[in-house]
């Protein structure tokens, strides 16, 4: 699936956010750092009589997912993937090498974050600790793989660990990460805000929900024509839904108005989308006043140019570029609340 935004953002980036594990006083200490839904983790040890850690990942009904032995350098550890992605009820037992007893537990919390773009809100929750402390990092991404860190928030949980929170202008290019950090712990939990991606000339919409596990529906008009696709939103909460009228693909086209089921403002009539080369550069049209970016790659896929313009009262936008013969042109265009029409092309 083609993603605007795309994340990425590192762990370390994550955690240079975050506070400062509390200092351990006696016996053998293990914190970890982790994002729910991936296969990395890192963190600190001290006092282990050894540089060597080894760490059980287990289901939460106790069976092995994996066994890590991680060298302990400058008092910090870390494996990267491959390996099996670290979930909710999953636990880390820390075992100091030759020995069979772990020293420390650790039970991966069940977080949720749930951005609302349409009330400019974000709840989630923190089960288990009442009144946790959480940070909110709010991101504004672009498709070269880039995210930019534009707001962090602390806030304290309710006693039941649920919080609600305002922030302001939540559009469809944004994501939020909410940390939570407890006993020198802290898992973080990734969630778009909800968005539609539309490239026109194909019957696919792709995007994010409001939530994971939404059953939603994307609806097509064109003139009297009402075409209906359904779709369930994964783990990320992305989705795909793809247009069929008498079991043949519908493709997208300028004019058609798509409406989506998550969210009461994610209605979009599809702009005309260009690319075009001249002498001096690159030229397109998207929607009028918008925020449009194109990006460069080669024939491996590498981005060797990444340009953010705005186009004019007509949806006109133009760059001086050099384009080598050859490269892959991609054009992204988001509209006032996030939402996106893309297009690519190969110069000749």
């Amino acid at each position: 699936m083609r993603r605007f935004p795309l994340l990425a953002v590192t762990l370390l980036a994550v955690a240079a956010l975050l506070p400062a594990a509390p200092a351990a006083a006696t016996g053998p200490q293990a914190t970890v750092n982790a994002y729910l839904g991936d296969c990395e983790a890192f963190g600190t040890a001290s006092l282990l009589t050894t540089d060597t850690l080894v760490v059980r990942h287990l289901r939460p009904d106790g069976t092995l997912k994996a066994k890590h032995t991680v060298v302990v350098s400058g008092g910090e550890w870390d494996w990267a993937c491959p390996g099996p992605n670290i979930r909710a009820g999953d636990k880390l037992q820390f075992i100091r090498k030759g020995e069979t007893t772990p020293f420390r537990v650790v039970t991966v919390p069940k977080l949720s974050v749930r951005p609302d773009r349409v009330g400019d809100v974000v709840r989630g929750s923190t089960p288990g600790i009442a009144g946790a402390l959480v940070r909110l990092v709010r991101l504004g991404c672009d498709p070269s793989e880039g995210c930019g860190t534009t707001e962090v928030l602390d806030i304290e949980a309710a006693p039941d660990g649920s919080f609600s929170v305002p922030v302001a202008a939540l559009t469809g290019r944004d994501l939020i990460l909410l940390d939570r950090t407890y006993l020198g712990n802290t898992f973080t939990l990734s969630q778009h805000v909800a968005a539609l991606q539309v490239r026109p000339g194909s019957p696919r919409v792709t995007g994010w929900g409001s939530k994971v596990g939404q059953a939603l529906t994307v609806t097509l008009k064109r003139g009297s024509k009402v075409v209906k696709a359904t779709a369930t939103t994964r783990t990320d909460a992305s989705f795909t839904a793809v247009f069929r009228k008498n079991g043949a693909s519908f493709n997208v086209k300028a004019g058609d108005v798509i409406r989506a089921s998550f969210a009461t403002d994610a209605v979009m009539t599809v702009p005309t989308v260009t690319i075009g080369l001249l002498e001096a550069g690159i030229f397109g049209v998207c929607f009028p006043n918008a925020q449009a970016i194109y990006l460069l790659r080669d024939s491996d896929g590498r981005v060797f140019a990444d340009v953010e313009v705005v186009t004019d009262e007509d949806g006109y936008w133009a760059h001086a570029e050099t384009v080598p013969s050859g490269t892959l042109i991609e054009a992204w265009c988001a509209n006032a609340t996030g939402d996106v029409v893309w297009k690519t092309i190969t110069a000749p």
